[in-house]
């Protein structure tokens, strides 16, 4: 019989699981936890090199983050025109937010309706 030797791919360091499943990237078959940036430090990061004139790589090393991040803030920022750069999750903008009150309210409409429908079908009903 001859003796096998495995090697197994270098994989990353597990690390903490964390319950809720948009906080968790795979990699590999290992999970990851996907690390959140305050608005304030993504905002820093571009003064950094928008204002101090620092380049990306050397801005992204002292904040010990990937160039790819303020590569992508770089983008974002410029690309807003209302100051509604950086939100974060589930915070809407005024027209997403009056869209999403509106259909709140012909939902209720809708259901208002319904019900008044069958209302008038029953006491038709009992009339005959």
């Amino acid at each position: 019989m001859r003796n096998r030797v495995i090697l197994e791919p270098q994989r990353r360091p597990k690390q903490q699981v964390l319950p809720h499943r948009d906080n968790i990237s795979r990699y590999g078959g290992s999970v990851t936890i996907r690390k959140k940036y305050s608005k304030e430090f993504k905002l820093d990061a571009i003064s950094l090199v928008v204002e101090q004139q620092y380049t990306r790589a050397e801005a992204a090393r002292s904040l010990e983050i990937n160039p790819n991040l303020i590569t992508r803030w770089l983008k974002e920022n410029e690309q807003d025109n209302n100051g509604q750069v950086f939100r974060g999750n589930g915070k809407l903008t005024p027209e997403q937010e009056e869209i999403r009150q509106l259909k709140a309210k012909v939902r209720q409409l809708e259901m208002d309706k319904n019900i008044l429908k069958e209302a008038t079908v029953f006491f038709a009903k009992e009339i005959k």
